[in-house]
């Protein structure tokens, strides 16, 4: 099983992971602003890095909060995105969207 993590929750930091089988593989990137411009570019990043293609991409991870009310808002919206596109669970759902938690 295949899972795109994403992290963005953080003002300062972009988090994207994958995690094959039992393996996980993580970037980082430091970050004040342009987070939008930054996760897909890292997404692909890490699936050319593992030679996955987002057809492979079983799951979606996505934090959903607390955190960054902006980070939150396009870490769940690109996840939202994908999952609907290819059909397959973000945090555990299939075809619902995923929605920040607020503390």
């Amino acid at each position: 099983m295949n899972t795109l993590v994403i992290d963005a929750a953080n003002s300062k930091e972009i988090v994207v992971g994958l995690q094959i089988e039992r393996k996980k593989y993580f970037l980082k990137h430091k970050t004040d602003s342009k987070k939008a411009q930054v996760i897909l570019p890292m997404i692909e990043k890490l699936l050319k890095k593992n030679k996955i293609e987002t057809e492979d991409i079983d799951s979606i991870e996505v934090n959903a909060g607390p955190g960054s009310f902006t980070g939150l808002r396009i870490g769940i919206s690109i996840a939202n995105t994908l999952g609907m596109i290819l059909k397959i669970p973000v945090n555990g759902k299939t075809g619902e969207l995923v929605e920040p938690i607020y503390k």
